[in-house]
């Protein structure tokens, strides 16, 4: 009987500790996660400091940190070149007036109602205007684009 007081008390004594060391734990993550969150606020005013300062006195703040400002002009230049790119991936331009991105082939912009230039477009050399099917008319074989006649058969599908 002995043995299983010690027993239980031993195994008390084990579930004591792992709740001690789960407190600490769950403190120490708690603390940790506090620390991060004011660090990060801490950043983010530093950040609007500096904003605010450089704008206010912008020849001040150049004349002192020249270097730095022309990195921020490169990057800033660069990012503007790639937004550029993407509007003319995305078939898109900006509106001259409230700067809403816009389709390429729209006549008016659909934000502010201006009346936005129709894009020119280059002379190309007139092609085909018949475009060939995507499956040869004679016997059902699926066509590359362009071709003109079946590998299949040798029909003509141009």
């Amino acid at each position: 009987m002995d043995f299983f007081n010690k027993l239980g008390g031993s195994i008390q004594n084990v579930g004591k500790e792992v709740t001690k060391k789960t407190k600490d734990l769950s403190g120490t993550l708690s603390l940790n996660s506090q620390i991060k969150e004011n660090e990060s606020r801490l950043v983010r005013i530093y950040q609007t400091i500096g904003e605010n300062y450089c704008s206010v006195y912008a020849e001040e703040a150049r004349s002192r940190y020249g270097e730095e400002f022309s990195q921020i002009d490169a990057i800033r230049e660069a990012i503007e070149n790639d937004k550029v790119q993407l509007r003319v991936l995305k078939g898109l331009k900006l509106c001259p007036n409230c700067g809403a991105e816009v389709e390429n082939a729209a006549l008016h912009c659909p934000m502010c109602g201006t009346e936005l230039e129709v894009p020119v477009v280059a002379d190309t050399p007139a092609q085909d205007a018949k475009p060939s099917p995507a499956f040869c008319p004679n016997c059902g074989s699926p066509l590359n684009p362009g071709t003109n006649f079946c590998g299949k058969c040798g029909s003509k599908v141009g």
